[in-house]
């Protein structure tokens, strides 16, 4: 792996049940050549299939010869699963993290992803409504009331 950064296997559940928070640990180290040097790293998270969903909040690091771990604890989100997954119970999805790092005069950004499956609870009722009548559902007009 080239540059000054190595970035370690993502460790986290592979299964999480609904409403649980998962927690993702990723190591980051410095080359042997770079160790002698700081160097400020930003790591952004998603897991998302949709893009409505939005990015985990991303983190800023410094790091020192003896390297760090990027972190992410976040709840998946149940809503964002699809009707089929609703009916099979179980959300597949993909955790990618990425970091971005100066070299030099330019950025580079490497990633690492891992999936994860949430066990969705089935007795949970779910009511999709098109999001433009979310506001004018349950309104009743002044002159029935």
């Amino acid at each position: 792996e080239e540059g000054l950064l190595v970035l370690g296997s993502i460790v986290g559940p592979a299964e999480i049940i609904e409403g649980e928070e998962a927690e993702f640990k990723m190591p980051v180290n410095l080359t042997e050549s770079h160790r002698t040097r700081e160097v400020r790293i930003e790591a952004q998270a998603a897991y998302q299939n949709k893009e409505s969903t939005p990015a985990l909040p991303s983190l800023v690091q410094y790091l020192s010869a003896s390297g760090g771990e990027v972190v992410f604890r976040f709840i998946p989100d149940a809503a964002d699963a699809s009707d089929e997954e609703r009916k099979t119970g179980i959300m597949e999805r993909t955790l990618r993290i990425s970091v971005t790092y100066r070299e030099a005069q330019r950025m580079v950004r490497k990633a690492r992803s891992i999936r994860f499956s949430m066990r969705l609870n089935s007795e949970k009722i779910f009511r999709r409504v098109p999001a433009h009548l979310g506001k004018i559902l349950g309104l009743t007009p002044r002159s029935m009331k």
